[in-house]
């Protein structure tokens, strides 16, 4: 069993979309999403970073637009997204290899 060692995080608003934007970008999975975290420091960072990255290598991040209409509409439903490394990420999902980032 894979043990997280992830501090437990309380994200800003911002940083929260920061985060859906980047996990929604093409090209960005698991790995990198973390990656680019641990490079950055937040997905705030790692967002305004990744022209220069794009030159090295093909990378489209999503719309923050897209992002806002998302978080929207979960709103609507009464749900709430949980991005890796928050308090009430799942334990057990936390474990495995590449959790997913939202």
């Amino acid at each position: 069993m894979i043990v997280s060692s992830v501090k437990k995080l309380s994200l800003t608003d911002e940083e929260r979309l920061a985060r859906l934007q980047l996990a929604r970008s093409d090209t960005v999975g698991p790995i990198t999403f973390r990656g680019l975290l641990e490079r950055f420091g937040s997905a705030t960072r790692a967002i305004a970073a990744l022209p220069g990255l794009a030159k090295r290598r093909a990378l489209r991040v999503a719309s923050r637009a897209d992002a806002e209409r998302e978080l929207e509409t979960h709103a609507k439903l009464g749900a709430r997204l949980i991005h890796w490394g928050e308090a009430d990420y799942p334990t057990p999902l936390a474990g495995i290899a590449n959790p997913p980032p939202v």
